[in-house]
C-alpha cells in the first residue's frame, strides 16, 4: 500500500501569478494549483506498484480536484478531518485512519516530520523535497527511475 501526500509533493498552491507551471485549477480568489514536473508519470508508476491511499492535511474538496486531475478517482482519500492539529501543524497517523503500519506500507510525503514516529519506523518512506513551484524540478523523475528500490 502507498500512502500519498498531495501538497508540495505533487502540487503547489499559490497566489503568486508570476509562478510558472502547469495549472491544474484556479479559483476566483487568485489561488492557482500547479502540477509538479513529472508528477503524472510518478503517479502512474505508483498505480502500477500498489494500492494508493491519499492522506493530506488539505480540505477534502481540494484533494478530490487534485486526485481527479491525476486519475485517482477510485482512491480512498483521508483529508484534514483525519489529521490532528498540534502546535500549528496538522499531524498524520495511520492508526487515526484505521490502517496498520508495516513493511508493506510506503509513505510518500515531503513532510515526514508531521507523521507519527511509530509509522515512520515501521513503514517505508519516500520523502521528496518540498516543491514550491520550481519549473526545473526533477525530483519525481529521479524517484520514479528508482521506484522499485523505494517500495518493497
Amino acid at each position: 500500500m502507498i500512502v500519498l501526500d498531495l501538497d508540495h509533493t505533487l502540487v503547489y498552491a499559490t497566489y503568486d501569478s508570476g509562478t510558472d507551471g502547469k495549472v491544474i485549477f484556479s479559483r476566483k480568489t487568485g489561488l492557482r494549483v500547479l502540477e509538479r514536473p513529472f508528477a503524472k508519470l510518478f503517479v502512474q508508476h505508483l498505480q502500477e506498484t500498489g494500492m494508493i491511499v491519499v492522506y493530506t492535511s488539505a480540505l477534502a474538496w481540494y484533494a478530490r480536484k487534485i486526485m481527479k486531475h491525476f486519475g485517482l478517482t477510485d482512491v480512498q482519500v483521508f483529508s484534514r478531518s483525519s489529521c490532528r492539529l498540534r502546535e500549528d501543524h496538522y499531524r498524520k497517523s495511520l492508526s487515526w485512519i484505521g490502517l496498520s503500519p508495516g513493511p508493506n506500507v510506503t509513505i510518500v510525503d515531503d513532510s515526514p516530520q508531521f507523521w507519527n514516529s511509530d509509522d515512520l519506523m515501521a513503514c517505508n518512506l519516500i520523502a521528496p523535497s518540498r516543491w514550491m513551484g520550481a519549473a526545473d524540478d526533477r525530483t519525481l523523475i529521479s524517484i520514479t527511475t528508482n521506484l522499485t528500490d523505494h517500495i518493497r
